[in-house]
């Protein structure tokens, strides 16, 4: 049933926004798979990627700020220690947005604040 102050449209607003937040997740869980499939990419590099998503979808701005530090970080260490030829900040920014993606796709909307709209 809709709230009083949710129209129509704005529900098929929300279900758009929602239909394409799950189609870009999807997409970049493919190629975080892609990536995590990769050879010679050590095993901590991707229980790091992984980690990164699964922050980025608990809370958006941990992962941002955690995507922030590792990205200089990433730069060097996939030039110096791996031999996979993985471009590791490419990486990390898939994973960041296949957390946050998924988050903005699953989650539900906060209720509308009437007192807001009534004054």
């Amino acid at each position: 049933m809709l709230a009083p102050f949710d129209s129509p449209d704005r529900v098929l607003a929300q279900g758009r926004r929602k239909v394409g937040a799950a189609l870009a997740a999807a997409l970049l869980s493919v190629l975080l798979l892609s990536v995590l499939r990769v050879p010679d990419v050590p095993p901590s590099g991707r229980a790091a990627l992984l980690a990164l998503a699964a922050i980025s979808w608990w809370r958006p701005e941990m992962g941002l700020l955690a995507l922030a530090t590792l990205l200089p970080i990433s730069n060097w260490f996939g030039r110096m220690w791996t031999t996979s030829g993985l471009m590791w900040p490419n990486a990390a920014i898939v994973a960041f947005g296949c957390g946050i993606f998924a988050r903005s796709a699953a989650r539900f909307d906060d209720p509308p604040d009437h007192a807001v709209r009534a004054s």
